[in-house]
């Protein structure tokens, strides 16, 4: 049940492109009239990756309290720290009320039956019209919730601004002669080849791209299903002429030679500074990459080229979700009010309600010229409380740059016109939730072993073995049987 309230400058498509809007709209209305909450505190587990000011002293979080009408009592780790933190309370056995999931949290089926409500007959079908801010979340997202045909849990939806795509510094491409997208793999080739100069300290990309270059060949995005069967990608035939290609690029020196080591967060550092003219990063990244010092935005994304003639390319969408959020079982008398809780901190964008949560008290926290709220620096730490990971809208893209924006907009039409998913989004494998960071990782280290020179290609297919035999095979029967019941309950 989309949103109507406030028309977006530029409208997306769910799934395709974000809707972008250049000012907040004036005057915006509430669109939640009740006060929430029912008097009583309540509890959370969530992320902050800047530590609040001391709550008692915080104004946010006073204004918070009295908007949603019960005492907020949050707990909090950063994003990197947040699973050790989960682990340790989760071993206690009692939950808050609110406490967020991450995708690699283990054992999710068992961790939800023993400790969250089973929220279908409040969300299922019609039930969720009383929600009207969750309803606006994308189905797909939803998927994502669902554990033994029952909603245990409410997405934080991330939508396409998961999805991961190459970054070109325009500025740089233009130096070079580069002024369109790599028409194939040999083109690719070339363009790196013109964007690099260790003399000057400068590589050709920020990122191994690898992923970029198994999309060139059609390579899946994780899972397929191919006549309702679904298969990893890790068997497909071209895995090996991916590894093979990239590692050709690794050896011809393309890449910056410290970008196996280093963290995405520093390969866009070396993109923003010049020293990279490529990078990989999601399109969520799109408002930081604006060039050291002009403030200028000289990144763009690239789309995905066939590899040779005759290929056809295709970028894999990202999860739609970036965690989700499970509610206590002992919420079970109060869970309505908790639901409305969630539905405030839902409303989405154009709303009163969506202002305050991102940027305060106007005069406390931002200042607003033009419909563009300014955050006040030394006031920007109170809004650290966690509260877009217990329940979020889908996002937009707004700044008061309309043709960046809208070219940015053009480009997630083109990168997503043919784009694949995973067909395993939703589903869910219990030894993919307890073993699936140890086998993903040996797999990774493997790939890095192959296109490093370290390992041959030839050593891909055993390493495939190896991870199907220890828990990749009951991976793929786990969601396998998953999606057979999906279908078994939707009638299809």
């Amino acid at each position: 049940m989309p949103f109507n309230g406030v028309a977006p400058d530029s409208p997306g498509a769910a799934g395709r492109a974000s809707d972008v809007f250049f000012r907040y709209p004036a005057s915006p209305a509430r669109a939640i009239s009740a006060i929430p909450g029912d008097g009583k505190p309540f509890t959370a587990l969530t992320i902050a990756d800047v530590a609040p000011p001391a709550l008692g002293a915080n104004q946010f979080w006073q204004q918070v309290n009295e908007r949603i009408g019960s005492p907020y009592q949050p707990s909090f780790a950063p994003g990197a720290d947040y699973p050790a933190k989960f682990a340790t309370v989760s071993a206690g056995g009692a939950m808050p009320d609110f406490f967020t999931v991450l995708p690699d949290t283990p054992s999710q089926t068992e961790l939800f039956a023993a400790t969250a409500l089973d929220l279908s007959e409040y969300l299922a079908g019609d039930a969720i019209k009383d929600y009207p801010s969750l309803a606006n979340i994308p189905t797909e997202s939803w998927r994502g919730t669902v554990f033994n045909g029952r909603i245990y849990a409410l997405p934080i939806t991330r939508g396409i601004q998961n999805t991961w795509v190459m970054y070109g510094r325009k500025d740089l491409l233009a130096a070079a002669g580069i002024t369109a997208d790599p028409k194939d793999f040999a083109d690719f080739e070339a363009q790196l080849k013109a964007l690099t100069d260790p003399s000057r300290n400068r590589w050709a990309l920020a990122s191994i791209p690898l992923d970029y270059v198994r999309q060139m060949l059609g390579i899946p995005n994780r899972w397929s299903a191919e006549g309702g069967t679904l298969t990893s990608a890790l068997s497909h035939a071209a895995q090996q002429e991916a590894l093979e290609a990239t590692r050709k690029i690794v050896e011809a020196g393309y890449i910056n030679p410290d970008a196996a080591t280093s963290p995405n967060e520093r390969q866009k550092t070396w993109l923003l500074a010049g020293s990279s003219a490529f990078g990989w990063f999601t399109l969520s990244a799109w408002p930081t990459l604006k060039t050291e010092g002009s403030g200028a935005y000289d990144a763009r994304g690239t789309t995905v080229p066939g590899f040779a003639d005759g290929d056809v390319g295709r970028a894999w969408l990202g999860d739609p979700n970036h965690s989700i959020v499970g509610i206590a079982k002992a919420n079970k008398d109060r869970v309505k009010t908790i639901l409305k809780m969630a539905d405030w901190l839902a409303t989405p964008f154009g709303t009163e309600e969506y202002l305050f949560r991102n940027y305060g008290v106007e005069g406390v926290h931002y200042t607003m010229a033009d419909g563009t709220p300014t955050p006040i620096a030394e006031k920007s730490p109170e809004r650290s409380l966690g509260l877009a990971y217990l329940s979020a809208p889908p996002r937009v893209n707004f700044a008061p740059l309309k043709e960046v924006l809208l070219a940015n907009q053009k480009f997630e039409f083109a990168v997503t016109a043919n784009a694949v998913g995973n067909a395993a989004t939703g589903l869910y494998s219990n030894t993919q939730s307890r073993r699936g960071v140890a086998l993903d990782t040996a797999i990774k280290n493997l790939e890095l072993d192959i296109v490093l020179g370290r390992k041959p290609v030839s050593a891909w297919e055993a390493g495939v073995q190896t991870y199907l035999n220890n828990g990749g095979k009951a991976i793929a029967a786990e969601l396998q049987k998953a999606a057979d019941a999906n279908h078994r309950t939707s009638g299809s």
